[in-house]
This record gives C-alpha cells, structure tokens and sequence, in this order.
C-alpha cells in the first residue's frame, strides 16, 4: 500500500477521532461496540466513495474484505435513517476533500 492511500486513511481516522472522542487505537481496533463498528463504517463508506477497493480498505483497518462488505452493508442501511451518522460521512468526506 503506497504512501497516500497510507495517509488517506490515518488522516480519516485522525479526523474521526476528534470529531467523535473515541481514541484513534480503538477506532483500529477488534472493538465491536455500536460506536466504535459505525465509526469504522463511517471511514469505510468514505474510501469506498474514493475508489478504494475492498481489499485496501480491509488492509488499512486489518480486516478482511468480507468484514468490509458486511460493514459497508451496514453503513448502507444507516446513511438514510441515522442523522449522526449521516453527518458523521459527511464531516468525514469534507475533511479529506479540503
């Protein structure tokens, strides 16, 4: 994995953890708890809409690209009907896209 896409993705998880309190190691972590699952969602919805395959994105968190599939499934079922975490992809894509 090159340098940039490296980046990419520490920086959204840099931004994530101020916008949401939740430490940057748990955010990269196995943790599977609401928050910190639909934090990682989050990223992965935000990489997905940039090209990212399945398997950089899996790589980058230490998941597998079905562990990615069933979180963007997730993220999916959330983006209409949860406002934070609408928001949350929202704040997300802004940040990187400065």
């Amino acid at each position: 994995m090159d340098a940039v896409v490296t980046n990419i993705s520490h920086d959204l998880v840099i931004n994530a953890a101020k916008l949401t309190g939740v430490k940057q190691s748990r955010i990269y972590s196995t943790c599977r708890t609401d928050l910190v699952a639909s934090i990682r969602w989050a990223i992965f919805v935000v990489l997905r809409r940039k090209g990212w395959s399945l398997s950089e994105i899996g790589d980058a968190f230490g998941k597998t690209h079905g562990a990615v599939i069933c979180g963007l499934r997730n993220a999916s079922s959330r983006l209409d009907d949860d406002k934070w975490f609408s928001a949350l992809v929202s704040s997300l894509t802004q940040s990187i896209n400065q």
